[in-house]
């Protein structure tokens, strides 16, 4: 697993940033090696797993 955070998604920014560019041959790199991808909107929300 594998964790992709960014505050600063730009073409140019005066701190780290990443390019929107990127952040889309990320996502579609990992779609071509059949990865599968979430955004935090997908994850479950904290305390809703339960113990297997």
């Amino acid at each position: 697993m594998s964790t992709l955070i960014a505050h600063a998604i730009a073409d140019a920014h005066e701190h780290d940033y990443i390019a929107p560019a990127r952040i889309e041959w990320l996502l579609t790199r990992a779609a071509e090696l059949g990865l599968c991808c979430l955004g935090s909107d997908d994850l479950p929300e904290a305390g809703s797993l339960t113990a297997a």
